[in-house]
């Protein structure tokens, strides 16, 4: 008969539980995604956020020509009128019908006004303030697409005389913190 203690005494015992070692790898990767998750979410962020003001602003544009159909140019328009033709009803509370206002995403009132592309009052300038700057350069690819005329922070970026550069529109929208887009509505566009 054989040995019981001596058969089994050659079976090597399994530790229960976990290595530093594999603590360490676990550790290591969790820093990693933690990394990955704060410094990719201002990136995140912003082209949230830039959709965001692309989807609104086209919004706008498409109330401002509805509510201005009638008319044979833009030499009338105010916010006022347009918050009182609903030009402005996508952005829901933020609109004073009391006040014939609208405040952006990121406070500032919202403003239209009548501009010229190639004739007199042939546009309608809507002025979107306080982007940020992070933002605007995300958004200014969209958004130069939509609009024949495009201007940020007192910079033309697109318009009929102005050929658009990425340069251009960089410089513009990291000119400050927070930046004014002014978009012109047309009804060629």
């Amino acid at each position: 008969m054989k040995n019981f203690k001596s058969t089994y005494s050659r079976i090597p015992h399994r530790q229960h539980g976990v290595t530093l070692i594999e603590v360490s790898i676990v550790l290591a990767v969790a820093a990693i995604i933690a990394i990955a998750v704060l410094e990719g979410g201002p990136f995140v962020r912003n082209h949230a956020r830039s959709y965001q003001l692309n989807q609104e602003m086209a919004h706008f544009a498409s109330g401002i020509l509805s509510a201005t159909a009638s008319d044979s140019d833009f030499s009338t328009i105010t916010t006022a009128a347009m918050v009182q033709n609903d030009a402005f009803q996508s952005a829901g509370s933020r609109v004073s019908l009391a006040n014939g206002t609208v405040t952006g995403i990121w406070q500032g009132d919202i403003t239209v006004q009548p501009e010229t592309v190639n004739t007199a009052n042939d546009g309608a300038g809507l002025t979107y303030p306080n982007v940020p700057s992070g933002v605007c350069a995300v958004a200014v690819q969209g958004l130069k697409s939509s609009f024949p005329e495009l201007t940020i922070n007192g910079t033309v970026i697109v318009s009929p005389t102005v050929t658009f550069t990425d340069a251009a529109a960089g410089a513009a929208c990291n000119s400050a913190n927070s930046v004014d887009i002014v978009a012109v509505v047309t009804r060629t566009q």
